[in-house]
């Protein structure tokens, strides 16, 4: 997925071995094998739930996820 949205700036993520980090990554590729983005786009907003200062003021990794998950969506390979 990463190949896809810009890989420079992202570690590669099959060395992942803290087990959090390995269900995250196994959710993504699972995310990204949809005909849709849909799934994305719905972490994203989970993420802005969760997170303290929620949809109107979303911390700095928040608001990181949302861009990334805009460029994965502007660049999704299932164009339906």
């Amino acid at each position: 997925m990463l190949r896809d949205v810009d890989q420079a700036h992202h570690p590669a993520v099959t060395q992942f071995v803290d087990p959090l980090r390995r269900r995250v990554h196994l959710l993504v590729n699972f995310a990204y094998d949809q005909t849709t983005p849909d799934l994305f786009r719905a972490m994203a907003r989970a993420l802005t739930l969760v997170d303290p200062g929620g949809a109107t003021a979303p911390d700095e990794t928040v608001t990181a996820v949302h861009e990334l998950v805009g460029r994965i969506v502007a660049a999704w390979p299932h164009h339906t």
